[in-house]
């Protein structure tokens, strides 16, 4: 739901849209403006008004509600996990130099393949756990998809989810801070990792053309 990405998604999509009406002949062109005719194309109401969608939106307006009211107080949050493993563990074993652009870019791998794990591990417990599927069935259950989809998350999905990315991404965190003797902020675009910018925009690109 970043900006950016839906941004490039919507110019992608009037790509694809404007390869699609070419060669097409006026008589066939439907009588509105060419901004109607886009968004109509990009927006149809059977998808975006179908009872599937309209489940979405309820879940994401549920969702938000329960993360700042009941679920942030309750995850442990990866600072305090790496504040744990380094209080554990005893004192840093680096130099306490301040981290040059080749340690901050490997940081920034390294907590993206963290939170990637904290994902992974979440996911395949939802689908190899019987009480946990219960719950996580309700994300593949969509009839239509529209980027509100995703959002598409029973509250115990997210606890569990945001509970395993705080403890894969604080372990990592800690970790860093012990060998290198000093705290190492990852690199990143509008306050969003690096990594994981560059990805999902790539990613954004090859959906729409392959979807849109």
């Amino acid at each position: 739901m970043f900006w950016l990405h839906l941004i490039g998604a919507l110019l992608l999509a009037y790509m694809v849209y404007r390869i699609s009406r070419t060669g097409q002949r006026a008589s066939d062109v439907e009588p509105q403006s060419a901004i109607s005719r886009f968004f109509r194309f990009c927006f149809p109401k059977d998808v975006y008004g179908h009872a599937s969608a309209v489940v979405d939106y309820k879940f994401y307006i549920v969702n938000r509600i329960a993360h700042a009211l009941i679920f942030a107080p309750l995850f442990l949050g990866a600072p305090v996990v790496a504040g744990w493993l380094i209080s554990s563990l005893g004192a840093p074993v680096g130099s306490s130099e301040t981290p040059n652009i080749f340690t901050v870019g490997i940081f920034t791998i390294a907590a993206v393949v963290a939170f990637d794990l904290g994902v992974f591990i979440a996911h395949f417990l939802q689908h190899k756990v019987p009480l946990l599927w219960e719950f996580h069935k309700v994300h593949h259950s969509a009839q239509v998809l529209t980027p509100i989809t995703v959002y598409r998350m029973h509250p115990v999905d997210e606890l569990l989810t945001g509970l395993s990315t705080a403890l894969t991404v604080g372990a990592a965190t800690g970790v860093t801070t012990l060998l290198l003797g000093t705290a190492v902020e990852p690199m990143q675009f509008f306050q969003v990792n690096a990594i994981l910018f560059l990805y999902y925009f790539p990613a954004t690109i090859c959906a729409t053309l392959i979807f849109g």
